[in-house]
């Protein structure tokens, strides 16, 4: 059963029973260049490698071990803390009063992580990989705050007409970004930036 992308031209079709072939011929007869192509969904991913079965089986003991730890808030901050040298902390090092440094990003924290463990049916190694994931976001938080408290003036840097590069996995954002990167005039972030931007280069 194919689908067919919606366009403005008259022989767009939406319409199950049209074989691509007449999609064609009819745009051809209106003597537009604008064709509507079958967008079937035909993606087999294959069977998972070995590697990943035995993760996802528990083989792997340290993986197994660290995925089988609550996603929860107390756990996560405290082992975030304890992976920059500052175990004795609380939640109070991950906030710092001002604009994105506050300690508005709990609710949402929460929200995720509630999400995480009673929605998301993650297998073990989705678990350990959103396990490390949001502990290196938590520890990039607690660098960040530790910037602006050392130097405030990081606030009041201008950036100019900053350039967003938004788009879901797969969809052409990685090379919108390498073309970005080629104009002399954008400095562009590096990815271990990305990944680490502080302290900054």
């Amino acid at each position: 059963m194919a689908r067919y992308a919606e366009t403005d031209a008259p022989c767009a079709a939406s319409n199950d029973d049209d074989p691509a072939i007449e999609i064609v011929e009819r745009c051809a007869s209106h003597g537009s260049s604008v064709v509507s192509y079958p967008m079937a969904n035909t993606w087999d991913p294959g069977p998972r490698p070995e590697w990943v079965d035995a993760v996802n089986a528990g083989l792997v003991l340290p993986i197994a071990a660290e995925a089988a730890l609550p996603l929860d808030r107390e756990g996560l901050v405290g082992e975030a803390l304890a992976r920059q040298g500052r175990a004795n902390e609380g939640i109070a090092a991950l906030c710092v009063p001002g604009p994105g440094t506050g300690e508005d990003f709990l609710e949402g924290l929460d929200i995720a992580l509630a999400s995480l463990e009673n929605e998301a049916k993650l297998n073990l190694l989705g678990r350990w990989m959103t396990r490390r994931f949001l502990l290196r976001l938590l520890e990039v938080r607690l660098q960040i705050c530790d910037l602006v408290q050392s130097d405030p003036g990081v606030r009041d840097e201008q950036i100019v007409e900053p350039l967003f590069v938004v788009g879901a996995p797969r969809t052409g954002t990685t090379v919108l970004h390498a073309l970005l990167s080629a104009d002399h005039r954008h400095r562009v972030p590096l990815g271990w930036e990305f990944l680490r931007p502080v302290p900054p280069p």
